[in-house]
């Protein structure tokens, strides 16, 4: 982030979720185009409901018929975008055919367009503010730029772990970094299949051994400051006994998240 006070709304809003844009083929290239309402929707995030501290004002549409051979209508739009620390707002503008002049559609009327020339402005006003800047800038033509804004998305919709499943990684992690280097890269792939179910080598074993004691520890651990009751521990502790397999003891970390949320 920059320690320009005057780009602060521009650096909170100029990158854009891939997973919110889309090519469009324009003649003998391509455009990237940005979902409308998710700009809608990040305004207000940041600034609330639409047309209470942000929104357009003043909007004004005119339709035009140039007098020329052909049935060609067309309008123009402009308002004032206003938001939170502006004084006067931006003006904002658009044009759109009302009655297409040119290629498959010609002559055709041209449905929506009072919504589309709205949009469109609106969409230009917040771009004058940096939101979706990258795109506007070219960065999406960078493929190693989208990959990497690909990968700050999944970070963010990534589920943070529990306490339990966080003590259960960490166990984990720990006996992991035990293992001589050449086992540690194919771990995970050095299984058998029995009835459907994933059954760990002698290896992995010992982890998931380790991982059922820590979670032993940490019930019991709760069950001392009386946010379990002695059945429950019991329970829990029997299965971990006799759990072969990572699924089975994801299953039981989910029971005892359940029952420690209560």
């Amino acid at each position: 982030m920059s320690d320009n006070i005057n780009l602060a709304l521009w650096e909170s809003v100029e990158k854009t979720n891939p997973d919110l844009t889309k090519e469009v083929p324009k003649g003998s290239f391509k455009l990237t185009a940005i979902d409308t309402y998710s700009r809608i929707k990040r305004a207000t995030e940041l600034w609330g409901q639409c047309g209470n501290k942000w929104g357009v004002k003043n909007e004004k549409i005119e339709v035009h018929q140039p007098p020329t051979p052909m049935n060609w209508i067309y309008a123009t739009y402009s308002a004032i975008l206003f938001y939170p620390g502006s004084t006067e707002g931006i003006p904002i503008h658009s044009d759109i055919e009302v009655i297409y002049s040119v290629g498959t559609r010609k002559g055709k009327y041209n449905e929506d367009w009072t919504k589309k020339v709205a949009t469109d402005a609106l969409t230009k006003g917040l771009s004058m503010l940096g939101f979706n800047a990258d795109v506007y800038l070219g960065m999406f033509e960078d493929m190693k730029y989208v990959q990497e804004r690909v990968v700050e998305e999944t970070k963010k919709k990534e589920v943070p772990d529990t306490p339990i499943k966080a003590e259960c990684r960490r166990i984990a992690n720990k006996y992991m970094q035990q293992l001589p280097a050449e086992y540690k890269s194919t771990l995970r792939e050095t299984f058998s299949k029995d009835g459907g179910n994933v059954i760990f080598t002698t290896l992995s074993k010992i982890i998931l051994d380790q991982v059922c004691v820590g979670i032993k520890n940490y019930l019991n651990n709760l069950y001392l400051a009386s946010k379990i009751d002695k059945t429950f521990l019991e329970g829990q502790s029997k299965l971990l006994e006799i759990a072969k397999t990572e699924k089975e003891i994801d299953n039981i970390i989910s029971t005892c998240e359940k029952e420690t949320s209560k």
